[in-house]
């Protein structure tokens, strides 16, 4: 089992921006090992999801969560893509 020091060392070794930073500690903190749409994800952070995409891309390029897009029912009952993000387990400290 890893401890939220060792999952937060990626973050600090890496130059994401203070943002993305931030993401990625509401996804530590608050969201774990599961994965967890994208909606909920911003509403941890207060944000609104069209305001965390960048964010989530920068930390999807440095390889430190992993998406998956699904084809699903909406509330409407119309099937739509739905964006779920988690936490990478292969996320390494790159040695600078």
């Amino acid at each position: 089992m890893t401890t939220r020091t060792t999952v937060l060392k990626p973050a600090l070794a890496s130059s994401i921006s203070d943002p993305a930073f931030r993401l990625y500690c509401v996804l530590v903190l608050h969201i774990g090992d599961g994965w967890a749409p994208v909606p909920l994800v911003a509403e941890k952070r207060g944000l609104k999801p069209h305001q965390i995409r960048l964010h989530l891309a920068e930390l999807h390029a440095a390889g430190m969560i992993k998406r998956d897009r699904r084809y699903e029912r909406g509330a409407t009952g119309r099937p739509t893509w739905h964006t779920y993000v988690c936490l990478d387990d292969n996320a390494t400290v790159d040695a600078a």
